[in-house]
């Protein structure tokens, strides 16, 4: 029989772990890349990295760079890599499918953009048809106005997870103060309203993808990706 063993990491229980305070800023160490990068959709020979690139002057509306696929975290032992183009349209967001790799592998991949790198990404690809156990860590109720996102930190620290999964709620889309009152975090999403358009479901996936805890646990482990 094959084993597979889950991890439960529920989000609203962030304050178990810990109170800090996280920012939810643009981070200048992280220019143009200020969301991180984030992995997902993982199949045995193949997975789905992510970035935003940020433009500097929001009537730029075509950006484009490249990204590469590596062995080592050094990223020297390059196996495979691209170029890519997105805009408006996009929210600046980027998504490549990689294909040709190894099952039960792990990959480190990162972008560029105006000759700038982003943060490198640890991915990790399906495992093979003779695998006989797999662990899991497994989060929901993600609710950033309502506590921190200690958990993500605390599986960030971890490496036995193969992937993590979201049962569910990876954002909230009420107003502010909506599910409940936001006076002892003051963390604030946008927009202020409750998400309905387009645009509202980009800005609330954006400030969530600043929270440091999120965007760097997405950038090791294979997590759904930001909306495109």
């Amino acid at each position: 029989m094959k084993k597979i063993t889950l991890f439960l990491f529920l989000a609203f229980m962030s304050f178990a772990l810990g109170f800090s305070q996280s920012n939810l800023t643009l981070d200048p160490c992280l220019k143009p890349f200020y969301h991180g990068v984030a992995s997902g959709d993982p199949l045995q020979d193949r997975v789905i990295i992510w970035t935003r690139v940020t433009p500097e002057d929001i009537s730029n509306v075509n950006i484009s760079g490249t990204w590469k696929l590596a062995t080592d975290n050094q990223m020297s032992n390059v196996i495979t890599s691209g170029s890519f183009a997105t805009d408006t349209s996009k929210d600046f967001t980027v998504k490549i499918d990689v294909t040709g790799l190894q099952a039960q592998t792990y990959y480190y991949y990162q972008f560029y953009s105006d000759g700038i790198g982003s943060p490198i990404g640890r991915t990790k690809t399906a495992p093979g048809d003779t695998t006989t156990n797999a662990r899991f860590g497994v989060v929901s109720c993600a609710n950033l106005e309502a506590g921190f996102f200690n958990v993500y930190k605390a599986m960030n620290q971890r490496n036995d997870v193969d992937a993590v999964l979201c049962l569910g709620d990876y954002i909230y889309e009420y107003e502010t103060g909506g599910y409940e009152p936001n006076t002892a975090t003051q963390r604030f999403w946008q927009p202020a309203t409750e998400t309905i358009t387009l645009a509202d479901y980009r800005a609330r996936y954006s400030v969530y993808h600043l929270d440091p805890d999120l965007r760097r646990n997405q950038s090791i482990i294979s997590l759904d990706s930001y909306l495109g």
